[in-house]
C-alpha cells in the first residue's frame, strides 16, 4: 500500500520568535521534560495550540469541563474560565495573538460562534456581533496592525470582513453589498495591508486588500464576472505568492509586490493546471509543489523569474507530493515520495535532489513533517517502527537523530503544537503516562538566554512615595543571578506644565538570585506623587526590565501595570 505526504500539514509556531544564537547542541545533550500537566491523569489534556501571550502561554485543553482556554507558565497554570458550561466544551477554535492577548472564536451555547479575547487573567466576548444563540462565526483570524481581522456573518449584509480590538468589533466593509456574502478568506497581512480574496457578483472571487478602513479590488486575473479563486497565500521572498485560475490558464502560480500581479510561471501550458502550493523562500530561490503531465507533483523552484523542476523524484505522471521546505545551512530539505522509500526527507542540490535520510528504511513511510528551527537546527516529527512517531533533530551537516524518545516503543508519543518562545521548545505529547500533555525541550549545554518575569498587574504606592514591584528569576536560569535595570513610565503620553509626553515614574537596579523572587523598591519624587494622586491616565503605566547574567545574555522584558493611587 502507497502511503505519501499528500499536502503540508503546518504545526503552530510563535512567528517571529527568536532562534536561539549558536551552534546546535547534540540529540544527546537536549531534555525533554513534562513541563506542564494540566488534567492529571492518564487521558491527559489534549492541549490544542500552545500561543505566547505576554509572560505567559494560552493552550485550550480538556478536562471535565470540556475543551476550555488555560494560561501557564514557569510558576503556574490555571484554567482561565469554563465558556462552556458543565462539560460541554466551548467549542474553541481560530486564534490569533494580538499584543499580550489571544484572540479566538467559541461558543458558550448562548451567543452561539463569537469573537472572544484573554490576556491570561480572564476570557470575555469581545462582541456579540449576532445576537442570540446563532452567531456570527468568526472565521479566517489573523493579526494585522492593532488588531485583528476576520470574517463573520449579520443577517442584513451576510458573511462579510470585520476588525476588532478590545474596545470591540467593527464592520470593515460590506464588500457585496446587502443580504449577499462576499466571504472574505485567505487572510494574509503583506506590507501593512491585509490581502484576501472575497466574492462580488460584478467580478466574481478575486483578490482584494485593505488598509483596516476601506478596501478595494486588487487583481481581477479572471476577466469580468469569472473567478480566479485565488487560494494558497503565503508571503514570502519579499512577495506574496497564491494559485490562481484562468479558463486559458488553468490553476497557476501567481505573484505580486504590492503594486502588480504576474504570472510566474505556465508549468502546465494551456488549460491544464499545475496546482502550485507550499511557497517557501530559500535564500534568492523560492521552492514550491507543482504539478504537470509528464513529470506528476514534483519539487519547482523560481530563480531570477525562471520557474523550474528541481527533480522527477517519482518518474511518471503521479509525482512524489513534496512539501515541507525549510532551509537549514545553505540546504533546502523537505519529504517527498518514492516507491523504494516511502515519504522521507530530501534535499534539494544545485542539479537536482537527494535522498538526505531514509528514516524508516525501505518503502514504508517516516512521514517526516519539518516543523520549526530552535537552537541552530531543525526540529521535526518523524515514525519508525521501533520508536513511533517522535521529535527529531536535523543539524547543520545534515545529521538525524532522535531528540527524545519519549514514549518508548513503537507506539510513540505522537509531538504536536510545536512552539518556539523565549529560548525554549514547547510541544505537546503523550508519554504513556500523563497522557497528551505540555512538554519543553532544553538544552542544557552553553548559556545563550536569560529571561525575568514581572509579577502581578497592580502596585500599590505609599504616601511616602514608594512602590514595590516583583521580579521572579527563573530557577533554570544557570547563569544567574538577574541583574535587572527597571524602569517605570506612563503608558502613554501626559500633560505635565503645559506639555505632552511620557513621564518618566522611577528607576532601579536590583539583583535576584536564581529561582527566587525579589523585590524592586522605587522611589517615586514628589512632582510625580502629585502627578500620580491627579490623573488617573498617569497611573497606567509600562514596566520595562532590562535582564542581563553573568554569561552577557541580556533581554528586555515589558509589562503593562497599574499604580494605585497614591494617598495624601
Amino acid at each position: 500500500m502507497k502511503v505519501r505526504l499528500l499536502a503540508p500539514i503546518l504545526f503552530a509556531v510563535s512567528l517571529g520568535a527568536a532562534v536561539v544564537p549558536g551552534g546546535p547542541a547534540s540529540a544527546a545533550g537536549l531534555q525533554a521534560g513534562l513541563y506542564k500537566e494540566l488534567n492529571p491523569g492518564p487521558s491527559g489534556s489534549n492541549p490544542q495550540y500552545i500561543l505566547p501571550a505576554g509572560n505567559r502561554f494560552i493552550t485550550f485543553a480538556a478536562n471535565a469541563e470540556g475543551q476550555e482556554p488555560w494560561a501557564f507558565n514557569d510558576t503556574s497554570a490555571r484554567q482561565l474560565g469554563n465558556i462552556g458550561p458543565g462539560p460541554a466544551s466551548g467549542g474553541v477554535d481560530g486564534t490569533a495573538v494580538l499584543g499580550g492577548e489571544v484572540c479566538f472564536r467559541a461558543n458558550d451555547g448562548v451567543h452561539g460562534n463569537e469573537l472572544w479575547r484573554t490576556s491570561g487573567d480572564s476570557v470575555v466576548m469581545v462582541e456579540d456581533i449576532l445576537p442570540g444563540p446563532d452567531g456570527s462565526s468568526p472565521d479566517d483570524i489573523v493579526t494585522m496592525g492593532g488588531h485583528v481581522y476576520f470574517s463573520a456573518y449579520q443577517p442584513a449584509i451576510g458573511t462579510e470582513l470585520w476588525r476588532a480590538n478590545a474596545s470591540g468589533a467593527d464592520l470593515v466593509s460590506d464588500i457585496d453589498p446587502g443580504v449577499d456574502s462576499s466571504y472574505p478568506s485567505e487572510l494574509i497581512p503583506y506590507n501593512g495591508l491585509l490581502y484576501f480574496t472575497a466574492f462580488t457578483a460584478a467580478a466574481g472571487r478575486e483578490l482584494h486588500r485593505s488598509d483596516g478602513v476601506t478596501q478595494n479590488l486588487f487583481a481581477n486575473i479572471g476577466p469580468g464576472a469569472e473567478s480566479s479563486y485565488p487560494i494558497y497565500q503565503e508571503v514570502t521572498g519579499g512577495k506574496l505568492y497564491f494559485q490562481a485560475f484562468t479558463v486559458a490558464g488553468g490553476a497557476e502560480p501567481y505573484s505580486t509586490d504590492g503594486t502588480s500581479t504576474t504570472l510566474v510561471a505556465d508549468i502546465f501550458p494551456g488549460a491544464g493546471s499545475s496546482n502550485p502550493i507550499g511557497f517557501k523562500s530559500v535564500g534568492s530561490s523560492v521552492y514550491f509543489q507543482a504539478y504537470d503531465a509528464i513529470n506528476g507533483t514534483e519539487p519547482w523552484v523560481l530563480n531570477g523569474g525562471v520557474a523550474s523542476l528541481v527533480a522527477d523524484i517519482y518518474p511518471g505522471p503521479d509525482g512524489s507530493y513534496p512539501g515541507y521546505f525549510q532551509e537549514l545551512s545553505g540546504r533546502t530539505y523537505f519529504t517527498a515520495y518514492d516507491e523504494t522509500h516511502g515519504s522521507e526527507l530530501w534535499s534539494a542540490t544545485g542539479s537536482g535532489a537527494d535522498l538526505a535520510e531514509d528514516i524508516f528504511p525501505g518503502p514504508s513511510s517516516s512521514n517526516p513533517q519539518l516543523a520549526v528551527p530552535f537552537d541552530g537546527a531543525l526540529y521535526l516529527t518523524a515514525t519508525t517502527q521501533t520508536e513511533g512517531n517522535e521529535l527529531r533533530q536535523l543539524a547543520p551537516d545534515g545529521t538525524l537523530s532522535t531528540g527524545k524518545d519519549i514514549r518508548p516503543g513503537p507506539e510513540g508519543s505522537s509531538p504536536s503544537n510545536l512552539t518556539v518562545d523565549g529560548g525554549r521548545l514547547l510541544f505537546s505529547a503523550d508519554d504513556g503516562v500523563h497522557g497528551d500533555e505540555i512538554w519543553q525541550l532544553s538544552d542544557p549545554g552553553p548559556d545563550t538566554a536569560v529571561t525575568i518575569r514581572i509579577l502581578g498587574r497592580r502596585a500599590t504606592v505609599g504616601k511616602q512615595g514608594f512602590a514595590a514591584i516583583r521580579l521572579a528569576c527563573p530557577a533554570d536560569e544557570t547563569s544567574g543571578p538577574c541583574m535587572v535595570k527597571l524602569t517605570v513610565k506612563t503608558a502613554r503620553p501626559v500633560r505635565v506644565k503645559g506639555k505632552v509626553r511620557k513621564v518618566t515614574i522611577s528607576k532601579k537596579t536590583v539583583t535576584v538570585a536564581t529561582g527566587t523572587t525579589g523585590t524592586a523598591k522605587l522611589k517615586i519624587s514628589k512632582p510625580v506623587l502629585d502627578l500620580l494622586r491627579r490623573s488617573g491616565k498617569a497611573r497606567k503605566v509600562k514596566v520595562t526590565a532590562v535582564v542581563s547574567d553573568k554569561a552577557g545574555n541580556r533581554r528586555t522584558v515589558k509589562k503593562a501595570f497599574r499604580l494605585g493611587k497614591p494617598a495624601k
